[in-house]
């Protein structure tokens, strides 16, 4: 954005490339046009609402927006972790497990496909199974798929018990202070990471 503090008034720089053209080389100071700074510094929309309030600087220094913060209301507070909460459920379920030294997708075609492997070594226990971890194959027979299947149902599991202790426990504040306190630290801890002893 740009800034006429003679007139007050404001140019985008499609505006100013309208009215003007090539902005390249032009001497702002003898247009009495500057670039006005609007960027917000440590935003934080998920507590606060800004709004505008003028603008401030000179012409030595520069000319920025100035910006008023207002705590949310905590009803739009809550609504925004609980989104939260589920955002990170979704990422630590799908973002991979540790099983037997080897790292597990465990993304929901992933989550599919170790159910579809269930079936097969129900139908033949005898049965190996080439499996894809994130470093490679493996081999796996009907103890270790099932021993697999169980883990991989834990993990997802405990990320959904997880996220709804979050839900209660965000349902149940009331101040802004203990929602920010749930922003800043709680939303981020508590969730499951598992190193299974079995090998694959």
């Amino acid at each position: 954005m740009f800034y006429n503090p003679a007139t007050g008034k404001r140019y985008s720089e499609q505006t100013l490339k309208r009215e003007i053209g090539n902005l390249e080389g032009i001497n702002w100071l003898e247009l009495g046009i500057f670039p006005l700074e609007s960027d917000i510094k440590e935003k934080n929309p998920v507590l606060y609402g800004y709004y505008e309030n003028g603008i401030i600087g000179n012409i030595q220094e520069g000319f920025s927006l100035k910006w008023e913060k207002k705590e949310r209301p905590v009803g739009q507070i809550k609504e925004t972790l609980v989104s939260m909460a589920a955002a990170k459920r979704y990422a630590v379920e799908t973002g991979g497990m540790m099983f037997g030294g080897n790292l597990v997708i465990t993304d929901r075609d992933s989550q599919y496909m170790i159910s579809g492997a269930v079936n097969a070594v129900n139908l033949d226990p005898t049965r190996i199974i080439m499996f894809k971890t994130a470093s490679g194959f493996v081999s796996l027979d009907a103890v270790a798929i099932l021993a697999l299947a169980r883990a991989v149902a834990d993990h997802v599991q405990a990320c959904f018990a997880r996220e709804g202790e979050l839900v209660d426990l965000i349902n149940q504040l009331g101040t802004f202070d203990d929602l920010k306190k749930v922003y800043e630290e709680t939303i981020n801890e508590g969730w499951p990471t598992y190193a299974f002893p079995n090998q694959i």
